[in-house]
């Protein structure tokens, strides 16, 4: 569903004429509320932990449907830390193919990669006689990288068992969540497996005189001659006769049937703000029935 399909039935239910009056910008602020309440279902909320039960209910990589339901903000980027084994999180200096700091939310897994000198044989007969010709290659080396808690970073530092090597490192999320910090403390190569924040939804619009002017596109801009004067989306006023430009609508990037049950969520949020009971049981219930 576009951005403008959702808003539509959204605004159906609410029957605004009589519950009262919801901006485009408060769907779009209650569509984000419900949809990272989605996402933090099906990563596994840690309400859902019970005492002896250490995965909640539902939680990510239980079944391939809730693989399935967060496929779209997965993401594989290949990292070089700095020389003393930071990855920043917010910015892009240490992952090879970004432009722009990653929106990370969830680790899911990390791996280092070295290169290590290989030395194979080759055995040939000739007349009875059986000839070997050694050649040395290079073999890429894929290790875990285990990220660890604070309290077990100084016994796996010390260990003579398992202390973290080039090939072999371990990690902490550290600098209030900004950093991860590889041990040993160097240079590292390797790849990183995350989940990244669902993209806020965007109804772009401009409101001139009783017309609610809206950007269907989610790639380009929109350009609009004003009949009356009204105010531009940057808040600056635009006159009579004046252009303005309308920004590109931002959908929601989830999968076709996950949809609906953001919708009943956003829903509730907007019965409560409306302090519409019918509203908030309509949502409820289909929440509760997964429609």
């Amino acid at each position: 569903m576009t951005i403008k399909q959702i808003h539509d039935f959204i605004t159906f239910v609410l029957n605004k004429e009589i519950s009262g009056y919801v901006s485009p910008s408060d769907i779009d602020k209650a569509l984000d509320r419900a949809q990272m309440s989605k996402f933090v279902e099906l990563v596994g909320n840690p309400k859902g932990y019970q005492p002896g039960r250490p995965i909640p209910p539902i939680a990510y990589g239980l079944t391939q449907k809730i693989s399935d339901d967060l496929r779209y903000f997965k993401r594989r980027q290949q990292y070089t830390s700095t020389s003393s084994g930071i990855i920043n999180l917010n910015a892009a200096s240490e992952f090879n193919n970004l432009n722009v700091a990653p929106d990370y939310l969830h680790i899911l897994g990390m791996y280092a990669t070295t290169t290590k000198s290989v030395t194979s044989s080759a055995f040939s007969s000739s007349a009875g006689i059986i000839s070997e010709t050694v050649s040395t290659g290079n073999k890429t080396i894929n290790n875990p990288v285990k990220v660890i808690n604070e309290d077990q970073l100084a016994e796996r530092l010390i260990s003579q068992l398992a202390e973290p090597t080039n090939s072999s490192p371990i990690a902490i999320l550290g600098d209030g969540g900004n950093k991860i910090q590889l041990f040993p403390e160097v240079e590292i190569s390797g790849y990183m497996m995350y989940l990244e924040r669902p993209v806020k939804p965007f109804f772009s619009f401009i409101v001139d005189g009783r017309k609610v002017i809206h950007n269907p596109s989610t790639s380009a801009t929109l350009d609009h001659t004003a009949v009356n004067a009204l105010t531009g989306q940057n808040g600056a006023a635009v006159a009579a006769g004046a252009s303005t430009t309308l920004a590109a609508s931002t959908d929601l990037n989830w999968p076709a049937d996950c949809i609906n049950d953001i919708i009943s969520r956003a829903l509730t949020v907007l019965g409560v703000h409306l302090e519409d009971q019918g509203v908030q049981q309509y949502s409820e219930l289909k929440t509760q029935q997964g429609s």
